[in-house]
């Protein structure tokens, strides 16, 4: 199947991505998750020095997995 669709010419695929978006159950974040996200953005901007780039995280994800 993922292949078929990869064969699709460009227009044809975001309209199959639009389609698959449209067919998916877009459930409301809770109460309970929007406190958390606005919790931990409220410290990263607190706190921008612990912040660290992708290619950071991802050589440390790397680091630890050869550990």
């Amino acid at each position: 199947m993922l292949e078929r669709a990869l064969s699709l010419g460009e227009s044809e695929r975001r309209e199959l991505i639009e389609f698959l978006q449209d067919s998916l159950d877009d459930t409301p974040v809770t109460p309970e998750v929007a406190a958390l996200i606005d919790q931990r953005l409220d410290e990263a901007d607190a706190h921008p020095e612990d912040l660290m780039t992708l290619d950071e995280f991802e050589r440390e994800v790397w680091t630890r997995r050869s550990a």
